[in-house]
Order: structure tokens, then C-alpha cells, then sequence
């Protein structure tokens, strides 16, 4: 549809008259093809003039088969030279996803965009979530709210655009009649924008680019997250050495101290996975070079090489800023291919950071790519074979605002009827500490590219991973984010401080990133910035092992000491504890990732997302604790002093009553407000009935300080096994062999258990997802099972494979949980008989 808009006058320069509006609907689907949503687009967009529009992100499709709009929606087009009013409700049972105020209809300007969604059949006290990145509570504020989305480097203050733009919001509109439902809005747009939000209003505003609204509306949270997912893009799966424990700090003076450290904690006995190294090992801090005195490249081989030679994995920073410094490699050929961002006069464009005068590669350029995968590799060579890299800085974040030189000399920029320097409107000062909004990528101005420049590096940070080393899954973890960056890399939540408030909203971010399509992810446990505490780092690395997916200690230069060890033997034991539990749980972990990686969807949820049906008034609101996929409750302690949690586990689900068991013990926990007694020591579990739960069995490990992920997938596997109220549990278990990218060697696992007469029937099979069968199938030799009603006399077991016989070794029970040791392998099936 074409439509001549009738436009707000002169309110700013350059209105845009004749406008096309398009509504659609778009498939997005799985990696194996099949759709995983439907979502209704509404886009708008200057008829007569090409305007910028976010690529490579978009990985959606037109549906051409299938329900239409009209078996779907009922639309309420706006007239041709009219206001843009628009309405569209679902035609199912009338939920309102958009509607216009008709006082406060479209504007489109140049540079200026603004349409406000008036979601009136919901509550004034809506429920929104997402609209990231910021440290914010998890329900955000809808009383005349402003949400700003600018990637900026500024710390982790509360309440402000951080390191991220994700345009994506979701809102819960709980109705007795029609039956509570989500709805999701993603607005497809990479220039600075805001969302003001007061009551059920959502205005949205833009300085740039076109409106392009996605929506999606469901009954489940997860659903509409998987298919904001595949619109984006699916997450990459992570090694599974990125799940276990990793340890950094900027000040780490040469490589015989970081040498000490990774001594140290396996003096201490806590297992750790992987080094890293801030900064520090970079000569003047350029990057792709090594300190020749402190960081010298003899002993930095020698260094990696005996990680490797224990299973243990390294990883280096890396920023974007190429110092301006001839003689220096990587500025000599960057300079000499063209690949800096240039400013208005053409030249490569300078600013400040680290090492001084810097350019930055333009990743738009397909050779600007290659030549950051080349200086990856030659690194990498001189540096021996690094396991992942972490990219920072890259909002494009400098030390002064748009552009500074050597000489004070610069030219003044040429006013233009476009002002990408001085727009009309700025909901945030665009230059600040970054390059200037006139900078030239060769595909468009920093203007419109400047929340992309992250998610660009990460793509090519990705590639230079796979190139040098095609048969693994690549590790690349980065500060800036925007939609689809998922698909190459991770995240963690920047540099916040010691202290019990960014543990708290800690929570918030993770679960943030969950929706915004970045599963693995994580705060810096102890904090960045600031001194720690042996109570408060206690705290820290239990809610990191098992609320974060992305677990490392780092903290900053000049700051006391916070490795897990040189807090004293209580916070010592305590990190033993927490991340052996997280290792025993990366079976299930992971798990998630992969299923991730297929369909899309969160690992780590709130309680709203998993329990939408439960009575409670202020579940929306719980942002103290989580759930691990649909099984676990984590209920972390966050306030000093305390000895206690209190905690809210729902009674009610799509399924009817929920039971819940306390995850140590097995025994019955009740619905409802709860408090638990919380010593520094002690891990807040519960277990949903219905789950199934793998874990590694650890019973053979005497040597916790060489415990890695290699060691733990060489054990058997322990299924816990919680059962609903109808004595059923079931669960989807995807395993591969941890290493190799894409689907090789993937296989998924079918578990369920089912109470027939007075038995207990348990099956699985599986399927395998890849062109080769795994590697190795997972051996079970334990299951625990709790909620068992009745006292067990006998246990029989087969098996469908006559290669994998079954032997039950032995079984005991008490109350209401049943312990069964036994020896199996991929395909079973067993029966319990009670008297």
C-alpha cells in the first residue's frame, strides 16, 4: 500500500510525504528447515527515496504458503491522505498487537521517526521486559519511561544505555477471559532510538533509517523467543569448555604471575578451565603484539602449551583501535589496503584509546574482514594456538568525543541538509566517547552503522577462529552487541562493581541476554571495579556457576586480589563446591545450549516465563531468583549478612499443580512463599516434577584441581529423575562431542517415565542429528528418582540393544527417593514393580 501522509507540520526539517506501507507475514525456521514462528511485519518507508535499512541481520521469509493475513488478523488499513492510524488484532479471540492513537498519529521526518502503539486492552500496570543493554530491575518501569539504545561505553551505571542496542521488547497481558498471553515487538532499526513507555503506551522513536515493527504474540514466552530468535539469526553452540570456570584480571604484571595463578588454584583444588589475560600482554598496548619483556613469546608458547598439555584452554583480548604508528604491521597494512573507517575529508579517521592515536578496521568491507582474520592468525602463530578471543572496546568506544589528532589542526565539517552531526533530535549525545556520526563505512555513515561496528567484529573475530581451526566450535566473547550477534559470538556484562547491588541486577542482565538471542553470558563474579569481600565473592561464585552460563572471575588493576584462593579457606571451599556442581550440571547445560543452537528459546528464565498461570500477583516482578531451563529454581542469597533467602516456587502450570523437591535431598518442598536457612555454604535448589535431569557422575574424581571438561565427559552419566504429580517425568537431551562445529556428531535423546498400574515404566531413544553417528554414546550408570510412592521390592531392566546389556548392581530407597546404580548405554528401557 501507498499512502500520501498527512504529517505533523514543520514540527522538524525534511518530512517525508509519500510513504509505502507494507504488512506481511514471515516465516522463521530451525537449522534443520522447519519453521520455527510466524511473525506479522509492519513496515514503512519513504516511496520515492532509498533510506538506510539494517542489513544482515533479518533471516526471516515471506510466508507464501499457509494461513493468510485474513485468516489471521483483522487490520484497520488508515485512508490514503490521512493521519497513519492503524489498528490490528488477532482474529482468534480479538488481542489487540497494535494500535495507534489517533491524536498522536505517524511522524516521519529524515531524520526523525515516531509512532505510538497503544495496547489498550492491557492493564495500566503493564508488564514489559527486554529493551536492553542497561542495569535496570528485570520488569521495566512503565511509568513514563524513557528507554534509550545506543551503544556507549559508560561502566554499568543503573538506568542508562550500556555496551548493547536490542530493540526487542516483550509484554504479558494476564486476562481471565481470553487467557494470559505474550506478545513480542522487535523494531528493526540500527540508528539511536528510545521507547517511552507509560502505561500500556509504547512510543517508539528513531533518528533514522525506516519503521519496521515485527510481532509476535503466543501463550508462552519460549515460543515467541524462539521465533525472535530465527528471525535473528539462532545462536552459535559454545565449546564445552566454555561452561566451566575461567579466571582474568587486568594487572597481571608478566606471564610468571599469570603462570603462579594457574598454579595456584590447582594447589587450592578448584577447577579451572581456562586463563586469560587482559591488556597487560600487549607491547604498548598494541594489538597482535606480545610485551617483549614481560609477555615474551618463548615463554608465552611454552605457557599455552603446558595449558593444553593439562586440558586447560586460553584466551587474550583484543580491541579494534590500530595505534597510528608506522613501522607497526598491522597499521602499515591497513593503511595500505584502505580498510580504516574514514572521516568526511576521506582520511582515515582518528581517535584515542589505549595505545594512543588509533584508526579502526571498517568490518563492513569484505576485505576489511580478511585482513582482520589475517592478523588474528599471524598472532596467533607467533603467540602459539589461543582457544578464543574477547573482544572489547568495540561500541566503538575512544577517549574522545568524534575525532582527535596529533596535530590540533582539523577541518570543520560542511554543513549539510543531512546532518548526521548535529541531527534535529538526539535522544542521547551520539558522540560521546566514540567517533564521529560522519565517519564513512563503505557501507553507509557511522550514523546508521555505529550500534552494527560489534556485531561486525564479532562476525569477523568468528571467522578467524573457524579458519584456524575448522573442526572446532569457535569461543569469541564481546562487549558491544545488537541483534543476530548470537550467531557469532558471546557475551558478558562489562565492567561492573563489588558490590551486592551489581550481583543483584546481575540476574536482570543475564536474563536479558537470554532474550535478546546471547545465551551464554555472565557478570564479572566479584565485580570489575572496587574491592571485594570473602562473604560477597562467596556469594558471587555461587550465583555465577549456577545463574550465569558464562562463569569468570575478573577484576581490575590496582585492586586487591580476588582469585577464588586468596580469599581464605571458607571462599576457597565454597568455589570447590559451586563449580563442581556447575561441571556435574554441564551435561544439562549444555544440553540447552544445543537444543539453543536449533530452535532458538533460553536456558535461564524467569519465573514468569516458565509459570505464566500461576496465581501469584508479583510474579512479573521476581527477579531475585531464576529457573535453569524448566527444572531447576535458584534462589542465590544477595543481601550482606544474611543467613537465610526467601524465595516463591508457583503452584501452578499450563499442566496443573506444580510439585517441587529440594535438588540435595529429594524431599517434598511446599508451594508458595518460602524461607530457607542460606549459611554462606549453602546452594538454594529445587527441582520441578516432571524433569529429567542428566548430570555427570563425579564419583571417581579424587583430584578436583585437574578437573576439567575433558576429565568430566570421560565419566558416566547420573540421571536425577523428579516426578510430577502423576508420577511422569520426561526431557529432550541433546549431546554431541563438545568440540566440532555445526551438527557434527549431534545426536538427541527422547527420556520418559511413566507410572502404568503399579510400575514405573522408563524408555528413551535417540536421534541422530548429524551425517555421522556420535562420537561415543553417554554410559548412564545411576539414576535417582524422586517422589517414589511405595516401597520398591524388585527392579528388572532391558535393553533394545543387544550390544549395551543391562546389570543393575544394586538399588535402595528411602522415603521417597530410589537410588538405582547400574550399567547402561544409549537405548533402554526398564521396569520398577512395587508391591
Amino acid at each position: 500500500m501507498n499512502l500520501a501522509l498527512k504529517n505533523n507540520p514543520q514540527k522538524y526539517p525534511n518530512a517525508v510525504e509519500h510513504l509505502k506501507l507494507v504488512i506481511a507475514l514471515r516465516n522463521a525456521k530451525g537449522s534443520d528447515g522447519n519453521r520455527v514462528g510466524t511473525h506479522l511485519q509492519v513496515k514503512i518507508t519513504d516511496q520515492d527515496q532509498e533510506r538506510f535499512e539494517v542489513p544482515d541481520v533479518d533471516q526471516s521469509e515471506e510466508a507464501t504458503t499457509g494461513a493468510t493475513l485474513a485468516d489471521l488478523f483483522l487490520i484497520q488499513y488508515p485512508r490514503v491522505s490521512q493521519a497513519l492510524n492503524l489498528k490490528i488484532q488477532r482474529k482468534s479471540d480479538g488481542k489487540l498487537l497494535f494500535q495507534t492513537d489517533p491524536n498522536e498519529p505517524l511522524m516521519y521526518y529524515d531524520q526523525y521517526i515516531e509512532w505510538k502503539n497503544s495496547l489498550v486492552d492491557q492493564a495500566d500496570d503493564a508488564d514489559f521486559f527486554g529493551l536492553g543493554e542497561r542495569v535496570h530491575n528485570f520488569r521495566l518501569d512503565n511509568h513514563q519511561k524513557d528507554y534509550v539504545m545506543w551503544n556507549q561505553d559508560k561502566g554499568t551505571p543503573v538506568d542508562q544505555n550500556l555496551y548493547g542496542t536490542h530493540p526487542f521488547v516483550l509484554s504479558y497481558d494476564r486476562n481471565r477471559n481470553r487467557g494470559n498471553t505474550f506478545l513480542g515487538i522487535f523494531y528493526l532499526n540500527a540508528n539511536a532510538q528510545k521507547v517511552w513507555i507509560n502505561g500500556h503506551n509504547l512510543t517508539y522513536t528513531t533518528i533514522g533509517g525506516v519503521y519496521d515493527m515485527r510481532l509476535y504474540v503466543e501463550r508462552q514466552a519460549e515460543d515467541i523467543l524462539k521465533s525472535y530468535h530465527a528471525t535473528i539469526g539462532l545462536p552459535q553452540a559454545p565449546p564445552l569448555w566454555a561452561l566451566a570456570f575461567h579466571n582474568c584480571r587486568y594487572g597481571y604484571k608478566d606471564i610468571d604471575e599469570v603462570q603462579k595463578v594457574v598454579a595456584n588454584y590447582r594447589t587450592a583444588a578448584i577447577p579451572l578451565e581456562t586463563m586469560w589475560n587482559d591488556i597487560d600482554y600487549m607491547d604498548g598496548w598494541r594489538v597482535f603484539t606480545l610485551d617483549p619483556k614481560n609477555y615474551p613469546a618463548s615463554k608465552m608458547h611454552d605457557f599455552v602449551q603446558t595449558l593444553h598439555d593439562n586440558d586447560q584452554k586460553y584466551v587474550v583480548i583484543l580491541d579494534p583501535g590500530i595505534k597510528v604508528d608506522p613501522g607497526y604491521p598491522a597499521y602499515d597494512e591497513a593503511l595500505k589496503r584502505n580498510l580504516f573507517i574514514k572521516n568526511a575529508q576521506g582520511k582515515p579517521l582518528v581517535n584515542k584509546v589505549w595505545p594512543g592515536y588509533t584508526s579502526f578496521t571498517d568490518f563492513t568491507l569484505q576485505d576489511g574482514q580478511d585482513y582482520w582474520v589475517e592478523q588474528i592468525n599471524k598472532f596467533a602463530d607467533t603467540l602459539a594456538d589461543v582457544d578464543g578471543l574477547w573482544i572489547d572496546m568495540n561500541e566503538i568506544a575512544g577517549f574522545c568525543d568524534g575525532e582527535c589528532y596529533p596535530s590540533s589542526s582539523t577541518q570543520n565539517d560542511t554543513p549539510l541538509t543531512f546532518d548526521p552531526v548535529n541531527p534535529p533530535f538526539q535522544p542521547v549525545q551520539l558522540n560521546y566517547k566514540t567517533i564521529s556520526m560522519n565517519a564513512q563505512h563503505s557501507t553507509g555513515l557511522e550514523y546508521n552503522l555505529h550500534n552494527m561496528y560489534g556485531f561486525y567484529e564479532a562476525k569477523a573475530t568468528q571467522a578467524s577462529l573457524l579458519k584456524r581451526r575448522p573442526t572446532e566450535k569457535p569461543f569469541v566473547l564481546t562487549r558491544s552487541s545488537f541483534p543476530g550477534s548470537g550467531r557469532y559470538t558471546n557475551h558478558w556484562l562489562g565492567d561492573n562493581d563489588s558490590t551486592y547491588e551489581s550481583m543483584f541486577y546481575s540476574i536482570s542482565g543475564v536474563l536479558n541476554f537470554q532474550m535478546f538471542g546471547i545465551p551464554l553470558v555472565g557478570a564479572d563474579i566479584c565485580g570489575f571495579n572496587g574491592a571485594t569481600t570473602p562473604e560477597l565473592c562467596a556469594r558471587w561464585i555461587v550465583l555465577g556457576s549456577l545463574g550465569y552460563t558464562f562463569t569468570r572471575d575478573h577484576n581490575s588493576i590496582n585492586q586487591p586480589a580476588q582469585e577464588l584462593y586468596a580469599l581464605g579457606d571458607e571462599v576457597k571451599q565454597i568455589a570447590q563446591k559451586a563449580i563442581n556442581l556447575k561441571l556435574k550440571l554441564v551435561p544439562f547445560i549444555y544440553s540447552s545450549l544445543l537444543s539453543i543452537s536449533e530452535q532458538g528459546g533460553t536456558y535461564l528464565r524467569p519465573m514468569l516465563f516458565v509459570f505464566p498461570d500461576d496465581p501469584e500477583p508479583s510474579l512479573a516482578k521476581l527477579d531475585r531468583q531464576l529457573m535453569l531451563g524448566d527444572s531447576i529454581a535458584f534462589s542465590p542469597v544477595l543481601d550482606q549478612g544474611a543467613t537465610s533467602v526467601t524465595t516463591y516456587l508457583p503452584c501452578r502450570s499450563s499442566q496443573g499443580n506444580v510439585t517441587w523437591y529440594d535438588y540435595h535431598d529429594g524431599s517434598y518442598v511446599p508451594c508458595g512463599w518460602q524461607s530457607f536457612g542460606a549459611s554462606l555454604s549453602d546452594i538454594v535448589l529445587h527441582v520441578n516434577g516432571g524433569s529429567i535431569i542428566p548430570h555427570y557422575d563425579f564419583s571417581n574424581i579424587h583430584d578436583l584441581g585437574r578437573l576439567t571438561t575433558k576429565v568430566a565427559r570421560s565419566q558416566p552419566l547420573e540421571l536425577l529423575i523428579a516426578l510430577s504429580s502423576s508420577s511422569e517425568a520426561s526431557a529432550e537431551f541433546y549431546y554431541d562431542d563438545g568440540i566440532s562445529p555445526s551438527k557434527v556428531n549431534r545426536a538427541r535423546m527422547h527420556m520418559g517415565l511413566s507410572k502404568k498400574d503399579s510400575s514405573l515404566f522408563f524408555e528413551s531413544s535417540s536421534i541422530v542429528l548429524s551425517d555421522s553417528r556420535p562420537v561415543a554414546d553417554h554410559v548412564i550408570s545411576k539414576f535417582v528418582i524422586y517422589g517414589v510412592q511405595g516401597r520398591v521390592s524388585s527392579i528388572s531392566a532391558s535393553s533394545s540393544s543387544s550390544s549395551s546389556p543391562l546389570k543393575v548392581v544394586s538399588f535402595e530407597q528411602s522415603d521417597h527417593v530410589l537410588r538405582v546404580i547400574f550399567l547402561l548405554t544409549n537405548s533402554y528401557l526398564f521396569l520398577l514393580p512395587f508391591v
